[in-house]
């Protein structure tokens, strides 16, 4: 008996060890291959049956993050009210911004939402046209996540009571069966909402095929917009041709990956504004660069400021980096790991290890409510589930302070005393503001 026993807990040692091991490797596969995806599938089935609201109740089941409305968050300064405003859908790309004085919401097919009185209201009512459909057919459905809008940016005319909506998404050419980064306008009015038809004003080179390794790692796509001097900033990634995952195309000439993009308003020119850059999460444009934060691989995670007063810099990628490559002790273009000690690169001034997912990033200003935080960096994540504030001297972080939200976060914008936050996970929204 006591032998037959001895076996049963061994057995059952030796299960419990196998699902340990078959989550490591999955969470492994998963991480190197970017599948986090795969869900989606379900998500297209649900939606084409018309069970959106079904899939929003489960995903908020899972999360928790729709089951409270209001809550306080502890930091070093303040305590803070984190509201919670429900967006029509439910989806984890798409941006915001503010329109006149009304949060502004476009989900990842190119709908659009004005917030009035607590309630959402849909003003575009035409998707933007990326060909998402030949997009699947080529790549699949689970590739579908990562497809469509990365980014909003909403800048006023001085001239009139509209302004123009910008938004980047990933578009699809049906007939190449290739993949690019897009830039459209429109212009809105903040009094009745209409919107002008959408104009292409910028297509990223060159056209992106499928991967070896990786179908497509539209996670890595960058996408962020900025606007000063009437010009628009574009943050693109390297959609893992980094020259491990794949072939690396940063290096092509002409190349618009793994770079800021800046383009004339006025002339429509194109020029690259700083390279060398990953996935470039986050742009805050600022009055003497650009503030900037990058996905690294496993660890490394940057905030870099790239100044207007210097000519083209290289800021590494993919030869260098504080990060290593997944399961691995080293990047493999780097495997002294000199990190931005070789040629003519510019280290980040600040890096995570391990990575916190970071994403989007302001400068805080503000002589009224959370006044304590005037000229800090608020950088949010999606992986550490957390804001982190960040004091400068100059360009130079000199305190750093995680403050923990509990849910993924992937844009954040300002609007007077309050921060609104995009959650990841839920349909939520979130208003962050001082208590008083």
């Amino acid at each position: 008996m006591k032998i037959l026993n001895s076996i049963k807990y061994l057995l059952l040692l030796l299960l419990v060890l196998g699902i340990l091991l078959f989550s490591v490797i999955t969470g492994a596969i998963i991480e190197k291959f970017n599948l986090y995806p795969i869900t989606t599938q379900l998500s297209l089935f649900l939606e084409s049956a018309g069970m959106d609201k079904l899939r929003s109740q489960v995903k908020g089941s899972v999360t928790g993050a729709d089951q409270i409305e209001e809550k306080i968050i502890s930091s070093n300064y303040y305590d803070l009210i984190l509201k919670k405003h429900l967006r029509p859908n439910y989806e984890d790309y798409g941006g915001i911004d503010i329109l006149g004085s009304q949060l502004f919401y476009v989900d990842k097919k190119g709908y659009g939402w004005v917030q009035n009185d607590g309630e959402f209201n849909q003003v575009i009512t035409s998707p933007l046209d990326l060909n998402e459909e030949s997009f699947i057919e080529s790549f699949g459905a689970y590739s579908a996540y990562s497809f469509g809008v990365k980014d909003i940016l909403i800048v006023a005319n001085s001239e009139n009571s509209a302004s123009t909506l910008f938004v980047s998404a990933v578009n699809f050419n049906k007939d190449q069966k290739c993949y690019f980064l897009s830039i459209f306008m429109t212009e809105i009015s903040a009094n009745s909402n209409q919107t002008t038809e959408w104009s292409n004003i910028f297509d990223s080179e060159p056209c992106l095929d499928r991967h070896t390794t990786n179908t497509y790692a539209g996670t890595s796509a960058g996408g962020r917009l900025v606007y000063g001097d009437n010009n628009i900033f574009l943050s693109t990634g390297d959609f893992y041709f980094d020259g491990v995952n794949e072939r690396d195309v940063t290096a092509v000439p002409g190349s618009h990956y793994g770079k800021i993009i800046k383009i004339s308003l006025n002339t429509m020119d194109v020029e690259i504004f700083a390279k060398g850059l990953r996935n470039p999460q986050g742009l805050f444009l600022d009055k003497d660069g650009i503030f900037e934060t990058e996905h690294a691989p496993q660890g490394g995670d940057e905030l870099n400021f790239i100044g207007f007063d210097q000519s083209l810099k290289d800021y590494g990628w993919p030869n260098a980096s504080f990060g290593v490559d997944y399961g691995t002790k080293i990047w493999p273009l780097d495997p002294q790991n000199k990190n931005f000690k070789v040629e003519d690169f510019v280290a980040p001034i600040m890096s995570w290890i391990p990575s916190i997912g970071i994403s989007n990033l302001i400068r805080f200003y503000s002589d009224d409510g959370l006044s304590r935080w005037n000229g800090d960096l608020l950088i949010t994540s999606l992986r550490d589930k957390s804001i982190y504030r960040i004091k400068l001297d100059g360009i130079r972080p000199i305190l750093i302070e995680r403050i923990e939200v509990g849910f993924r976060i992937r844009d954040l914008i300002q609007f007077n005393n309050k921060i609104y936050i995009q959650a990841v996970g839920s349909k939520d929204i979130c208003e962050l503001k001082e208590k008083t």
